[in-house]
């Protein structure tokens, strides 16, 4: 149900878990079943709770490695399976799966909460009409024409065509049922959209629709590869990507003052080698060459290295590269978007940067990098790229369009890079903590697991040296540059930067973070209060807050358990307490009751506080409690006349249940943007009011056409300790997430997990919603 959310915590953690070495763990009970589908099989794990794991096929095998030991009888496997799987084998006292293959499969696996699926899906065999479809491939291979319906029905499978309508583009989706490499290529009224399988396609959908920026659309079959040929305007943009296995091509509303675009290629699977995309700014031959000269003679030295004892040897020459490109940037659109992955067939630690202009990815492992696929594949984002030679690591150099940055994600193994102009910054903050006493001496310690062994850098250009730690935990960096005695902390996406201004500056990583020391011994003093909270607020993006998040501290940290206990306890302080103390310990259980969302008890609580000080009804937190307690029970009226109340106007809690009252209401249109802004305020409110209040945000977004936003939320409320009931909910929004973004199979799919739940108006909704979508696609009718 939550596989793409939870899918990076199976890379991030699943091998680290499995290089240890395991203790004595009791077994858990885990619920195994296969299902068939018509060209796969699906093997399903239900755990008691979530659990890493990672699964390979080894000569023949297919073995899957989890967290922690499984207990199972198998019953029923492999029963329908059988012609996928042999008999199940447990290892190392039940860690280790062994399912032995009746054949050569692929293999997708996913991590949905507690469900972890595997799939097997069969290879294509040869056709046994191979050689008609080779024939009928040659005699094509001359004509640009449309292909004869006749012929495709008896020697090519048929692929669906689907096509839809986004804000500012349309969309051409080929509904692949197995991934297929592809390439664009674009001309001054064309794309060209190369597959890398035979097969007919009816463009009746797409030809000619003005809504989708596309007139005539056709496709042919050369040799093995499949051309649809899309006439755009030339100055519509084109943006691809997979959506699964599917493909989607986005052709944009034409733009006049962008003039016609060149011809480019962007390739995804196998790159093709082709010309360096050229900037946009128009310039004659005379001039491109003349630059070209000048790029030549600044190109980097080749001889220095990376390494753990060597650091690399940045050349001026390189500076100046970057300098004389720098003035030949494009001026992208601001809605220009690319992203970049890069494969790998292990767990690799990145760090992500910039320094001195340019934009660094560091990674802690070797490999060869299609720098020219990146290029062609960034829409003009990515100028220049260079790989700088190393000794240990991979070091790539971006120059980038101006304001244009990555966020990160990851797919599997893979990182991908998503550029558009947006600051550089992590997801989550890494913490810098000053420890003064401690055997080493006094150290800088930065919490953060699985940090890869630091890599020098040296910059003789400027006489300063780099020391970069690159990790593996997702878009974790440091947030905002710190400056000590001694050295400084750079600010990054991904990773660690360190520019010591001492020689014997000591950067070591251990099991728990990054250690920092000196032989000297670090110039360090203890934190003030106000610095400790100023680093606070920066972290959170500078919010404005009505409660301090310790209000929330036993809420958060006890949930319900226990709540006679607490509620009893708070109710004898009531009781033994005059005066003003009376109100603050009535406030205290009010915000116990509002944070367990008891909205009718908290209501109870704050009329008594009231009557006592009607001078109440002008306290912001007075105000958020009532007005937020009106909005959990439903009386969104009254809850409005709280949060309209002047004195909130200046703080973001304030403004954001403002909002979450708003759409409540049904007034979207305003809110959508406020609570995509300070939606962040929910991160330190006990759980039951972060999934309430996250769920709201993330359907909000979903309405607001924001998948990017919804999909950030959902990520975020996913990672509770969640009840089957809660999961249930959370699976239909991620159903209507999939939906939003083109991925129909996947919004059926979810729904369909969803209707076995346990909460029924989630399963309610399902069924509607998958019935009708499946109706819209035509995959089933109302005869």
């Amino acid at each position: 149900m939550f596989r793409r959310l939870l899918k990076p915590l199976v890379s991030a953690f699943g091998f680290s878990v499995f290089c240890c070495s395991a203790l004595p763990a009791m077994a858990d009970v885990v619920k195994v079943t296969g299902s068939q589908g018509a060209d796969f099989a699906r093997l399903s794990f239900l755990w008691p709770t979530p659990v890493p794991f990672v699964a390979r096929i080894l000569e023949r095998q297919l073995v899957i490695r989890f967290g922690r030991p499984l207990e199972s009888n198998f019953v029923g496997i492999p029963g329908q399976l059988s012609g996928y799987v042999g008999k199940p084998m447990l290892r190392q006292g039940g860690r280790i799966v062994i399912f032995p293959l009746k054949n050569e499969f692929d293999l997708n696996y996913n991590l949905s909460g507690r469900l972890v699926t595997v799939d097997l899906y069969r290879r294509d065999p040869l056709s046994s009409n191979q050689n008609k479809m080779e024939q009928l491939a040659k005699r094509d291979t001359e004509t640009d024409g449309r292909i004869p319906t006749k012929t495709d029905a008896q020697f090519r499978e048929k692929l669906n065509v689907r096509v839809g309508r986004h804000r500012g583009h349309g969309r051409v989706v080929f509904d692949w049922v197995k991934r297929v490499s592809y390439q664009v290529e674009r001309g001054p009224n064309q794309a060209n959209i190369y597959f890398d399988r035979p097969v007919s396609i009816d463009l009746s959908k797409v030809r000619n629709k003005r809504n989708l920026n596309v007139g005539d659309a056709r496709s042919s079959v050369k040799g093995n590869r499949t051309l649809v040929v899309l006439e755009v305007p030339a100055s519509s943009r084109i943006r691809h990507f997979f959506s699964g296995n599917r493909v989607a091509v986005d052709i944009y509303d034409p733009s006049v003052t962008n003039g016609p675009d060149k011809t480019t290629s962007n390739s995804v699977g196998t790159p093709k080698t082709r010309a360096l995309p050229q900037p946009k700014q128009a310039l004659d031959r005379s001039q491109s060459r003349e630059a070209g000269s000048k790029r030549k003679k600044s190109e980097p030295s080749k001889k220095s290295i990376i390494g753990s004892s060597k650091p690399v040897d940045l050349s001026p020459g390189a500076r100046r590269s970057i300098r004389k490109k720098a003035r030949l940037m494009p001026d992208l659109s601001p809605d220009t978007e690319a992203s970049i992955r890069i494969d790998w067939k292990e767990p690799v630690a990145s760090a992500v940067y910039r320094r001195n202009g340019a934009l660094w990815l560091v990674f802690d492992k070797k490999s060869e990098f299609d720098l020219r696929g990146m290029m062609n594949r960034s829409n003009g984002i990515i100028v220049v790229a260079d790989k700088v030679p190393s000794a240990r690591g991979s070091f790539i150099r971006l120059n980038v369009a101006n304001g244009f940055n990555p966020s990160v994600r990851r797919d599997g193994l893979a990182w991908i890079f998503d550029f558009k102009k947006q600051p550089l910054k992590p997801t989550s903050a890494i913490a810098v903590k000053p420890e003064l006493d401690t055997p080493s001496g006094s150290r800088l310690f930065l919490p953060v697991d699985q940090a890869s062994q630091p890599i020098a850098i040296k910059n003789a250009s400027v006489g300063n040296n780099l020391i970069v730690v690159p990790v593996l935990p997702l878009s974790h960096g440091i947030n905002y540059r710190r400056a000590f005695p001694q050295l400084i902390l750079s600010q990054t996406a991904q990773g660690i930067v360190i520019e010591p201004k001492i020689d014997d500056l000591r950067v070591r990583s251990i099991r728990k973070g990054v250690e920092i020391t000196s032989a000297s011994n670090l110039v360090l003093s203890n934190l003030t209060a106000k610095a400790t909270a100023g680093a606070q607020i920066a972290s959170l993006g500078s919010i404005t807050r009505v409660f301090k998040p310790s209000a929330w501290r036993i809420s958060r940290r006890h949930g319900s358990n226990n709540f006679v206990q607490y509620r009893e306890k708070l109710m004898d302080k009531i009781a033994t307490t005059r005066g003003s103390k009376r109100q603050q310990s009535r406030q205290r259980l009010a915000e116990y009751y509002f944070g367990q969302k008891f909205g009718y008890e908290a209501l109870g609580v704050l009329r008594l506080m009231i009557e006592d000080n009607p001078a109440l009804s002008d306290d912001p937190q007075f105000l958020i409690l009532r007005g937020g307690s009106n909005f959990f029970v439903g009386r969104h009226k009254e809850a409005a006349e709280d949060l309209k109340h002047t004195k909130l106007d200046d703080t973001d809690e304030g403004l954001f249940w403002r909002a979450a009252n708003s759409v409540a209401q049904g007034n979207l249109k305003g809110a959508a943007k406020t609570l995509k802004e300070k939606g962040q305020i929910i991160r330190s409110y006990p759980k039951k009011l972060k999934i309430h209040l996250g769920v709201l945000v993330v359907n909000t977004a979903i309405s607001n056409g924001d998948a990017k936003t919804a999909n950030i939320y959902l990520q975020a409320i996913s990672e509770e300790d969640l009840t089957p009931m809660e999961v249930d909910q959370l699976a239909f929004i991620e159903g209507k997430l999939q939906n939003l973004v083109g991925d129909f199979d996947s919004a059926v799919e979810a729904w369909e997990a969803t209707a076995k739940g346990e909460y029924r108006p989630s399963v309610v909704r399902a069924i509607r919603n998958r019935a009708e979508l499946l109706l819209a696609s035509k995959k089933i009718t109302t005869d």
